[in-house]
């Protein structure tokens, strides 16, 4: 299928124009006239991943994070972000990238962590949250802290998480939570009020105590193991809906020792 063509189909489930206006989504390197026949998904386009895609000879690459994201003066192989473009461009491979868009779309990337989180749970204010990447949820049964965080390690298969809580200040048993993927603490204000838990990445010193003075126990479940399910994500969507061949490309940097 022509490139154009997949970008259609890719639209009609996570569409471009939901992203945020900061962000920089949509087809960052190739002719939409191309034609595809096999496609490698990441979470970025790294070294590694350019690797992956020349030795499986792909078409295109879909990332979720971008791979031009701030505005370039240069591409030269000296430059980090350059080399990868002159190798991409060498090889005949396109980048398109889903960030935001992917993160707030009905059945994206938000709604598919908590389906893999598999709790108990009904979803509140639907409309309002609308093609944004927030979610809050009321739980049927009142879990406790401990027990939220023992299904986030085991239904997301992480090793280790942050987890800030203090009785003093928190709720011990969580009836209502919010959920954002990657860095969310951009939406804390919004959720203090409304949620017992927030559940998302990124968390620094500062906002945790800030958090926990304003009553709310925050899971830091890590910013690549929250998003690493885009790779599933988008690999599911593709082989239900077109018949391209996918390769999926996980790979993880960071060790915990």
């Amino acid at each position: 299928m022509k490139l154009t063509e997949l970008i259609d189909k890719l639209n009609e489930k996570f569409p471009e124009n939901i992203c945020e206006s900061w962000d920089n989504v949509g087809l960052l390197l190739g002719n939409k006239d191309k034609e595809v026949k096999k496609v490698l998904i990441a979470l970025e386009v790294n070294s590694k991943a350019i690797d992956k895609a020349i030795q499986e000879r792909v078409d295109v690459i879909i990332s979720h994070h971008p791979l031009i994201f701030k505005s370039l003066k240069k591409i030269t192989k000296d430059d980090m972000i350059g080399s990868r473009i002159m190798r991409l461009l060498k090889n005949d491979i396109a980048v398109y990238a889903m960030h935001t868009n992917l993160d707030s779309a009905t059945g994206g990337l938000n709604d598919y962590v908590f389906k893999l989180l598999d709790l108990d749970a009904k979803r509140m204010y639907e409309d309002e949250t609308k093609n944004r990447p927030l979610r809050y949820f009321n739980l049927t049964k009142k879990m406790t802290i401990e027990d939220m965080v023992k299904v986030v390690k085991e239904k997301l298969n992480i090793s280790q998480l942050r987890v800030i809580y203090d009785e003093y200040y928190t709720k011990k048993d969580i009836k209502s939570f919010a959920l954002v993927t990657g860095s969310g603490m951009d939406f804390f204000n919004e959720v203090k009020d409304k949620v017992d838990l927030f559940i998302t990445a990124d968390v620094k010193y500062h906002e945790a105590q800030d958090a926990l003075e304003q009553g709310v126990s925050i899971i830091d479940f890590g910013h690549l193991e929250s998003e690493v399910h885009a790779v599933d994500l988008l690999s599911n969507y593709l082989k239900e809906t077109t018949n391209v061949q996918i390769v999926e490309f996980h790979n993880n940097p960071v060790y915990i020792y």
